[in-house]
Order: structure tokens, then sequence, then C-alpha cells
């Protein structure tokens, strides 16, 4: 039932894509959300620019980064991408993945149903720092926008364009390992010695990108900014799809050759043979850190 649901949905969808409707739709949106950052304080990164916390403007609550690079959205009417900055304590770390859908194919890329393009976030919830409630109201927090529509995982040039005719690229992998370069770059910064607490987190398609980055960001901090406690939240995200369409989309984002899981040969395999899910790249990585952080216990 859910595959066959599933199947009408899309059938739904491709029959739509060639409509004139769908590109006027589609052109507002991009319109409508290109450059959202305006409303905080922006730093484009450049040879000469390292946007460093350290330079931050302190009257604002935040400040957006632009780190330029190979960083980008999946349109080319998309806004540059951004990642946001709420500077606190030096030795306590959040790491935000946002969420925003996920654009898998020809036709959810038309619609779209997923962020196009970097929108920046409120000063609520956990990251509201006046807010007595908020564990993380003294933290370093990163939140990485999306606006891929890949779960942050992809490294992928479709053979479909946007409405200027230039291939869609969703390049979320690189938009992340960008915004950790960002990070273990801000020496001045961080505590000598590294952090007490380092936390990675999202919602929905960053609950995704929570799960799948948790290994690398662990592996790579470890040596570049170390840490000694670590947790891993994922928020509003429950990983059901259709029997066998894992493995399928996860070759058409690039996650074979996406350095979520470069750590492990293993599941490159799997996803060689249009197999790796979710939960297989979820359970290899809480298995390693597991026992890792077990062994460091015992000693």
């Amino acid at each position: 039932m859910l595959e066959r649901s599933f199947a009408c949905f899309i059938t739904i969808l491709l029959s739509l894509v060639d409509s004139h409707i769908l590109p006027e739709y589609i052109i507002k949106q991009e319109q409508n959300s290109h450059d959202t950052f305006t409303k905080v304080p922006l730093c484009v990164v450049n040879s000469t620019e390292p946007c460093s916390i350290l330079n931050f403007d302190p009257t604002a609550t935040s400040t957006s980064v632009a780190p330029g690079g190979d960083s980008r959205c999946i349109f080319s009417t998309s806004s540059d991408f951004s990642f946001q900055v709420w500077p606190g304590l030096n030795d306590k770390l959040l790491v935000y993945f946002q969420g925003g859908g996920a654009c898998w194919d020809k036709a959810t890329t038309v619609l779209p149903l997923c962020s196009t393009s970097c929108s920046h976030q409120l000063d609520t919830g956990i990251f509201d720092k006046t807010d007595t409630r908020n564990p993380f109201g003294d933290y370093t927090i990163v939140h990485i926008a999306y606006c891929s529509g890949d779960a942050h995982a992809g490294i992928s040039t479709r053979d479909y364009n946007d409405t200027k005719g230039v291939p869609v690229q969703q390049l979320g992998a690189v938009n992340v390992q960008t915004t950790l370069d960002w990070i273990t770059s801000q020496d001045d910064f961080w505590q000598e010695g590294g952090l007490t607490d380092l936390v990675i987190s999202g919602q929905s398609a960053g609950s995704i990108g929570a799960q799948v980055w948790a290994d690398q960001i662990l592996t790579q901090f470890k040596t570049k900014l170390p840490y000694q406690r670590a947790a891993v939240i994922p928020d509003s995200y429950a990983g059901v799809f259709p029997p066998g369409s894992q493995g399928p989309t996860m070759v058409d984002f690039g996650i074979c050759d996406s350095p979520v899981i470069a750590n492990s040969q293993e599941l490159i395999d799997l996803c060689n043979r249009n197999n790796l899910t979710l939960q297989d790249m979820a359970s290899a990585s809480m298995a390693l850190h597991e026992v890792s952080e077990r062994s460091e216990r015992a000693l």
C-alpha cells in the first residue's frame, strides 16, 4: 500500500513537471526566498577576511557567514550558501542542521519539495539565549542552513536544469564540510585544549544531516577541536521509506562519493550496490563511537 501510494504521488508530480504553471511558481519561490539572510549581519569569507567570531558585531545576537569556495545552493538563482553563528562560551559548541524537505528527482525539484535558498533562524527556542530555561543558552551555536535538498549529504550534478537552464547541483556535503572547516579554523576563539561539550543536532531533514554527519564530525573534531563530552540529538524525523527506495536515492545524491561515509568501506560498498540506508549509516556511527567512548572510560 505504501509503495503504491508513493508511486501514485510521484506519477502526479511527473505529470505536472512540464506544465507552464510550475515553472512560473518556482520562479516566484526563488525570488521570494533569495538572500533572506539580509535581516542579520553578514560576513563574507575571502582571502583577507576570515570572518573571525572575535570580530562579530557584539550588538547582534547572531551573524551569518558566507564561506564561498565551492559551497552553493541547489539552483543558480538561489541565494549563496551561508551558515549562522550565535557566539557563546569558547568551550561549548552546538552544531545544528536546519531542516527543509528534500528534492530527490526532477519532479520534486521543480515543485520544489525542499528549501532552495538560505533562510536565517530566529532567536527562538534553543536559539534564544535570553531564556533561562534554554540548556544551550551559553553555547556557541553554528546553524548550518539548508538549501541543497539532499539532507546535507549529497555531491551531485543532475541531468536536469533550473529555470535559467543551468544544471541543478546538490552539494550539501560540500556546504557542511566548508562550515566544519571554518569552525575548526577559529583557533583564536576556542579554549586552549578544545571543548568541554559538543552537541550535534538538527530537525526534519536536518535530523538526517545530524545522523549521517555524526561520525565525520566526532572523528574530525577529535583531533582538530578536541572535546571531553559529545552528544548527538536527532529531532523530529522518522526514517520510514518505501522498500527499496533508499539505496537508489543515496546513489543519485552522490552519497557513495560523499565524505559522510568516507570512514567506512562497508558503507561505501553498500552504497555502490544500491543498498545503503539511513539506518545503516546511523547504526555504524553509533557502534563506532559508543565503543570508542567505552574504551576511553575503561582506561
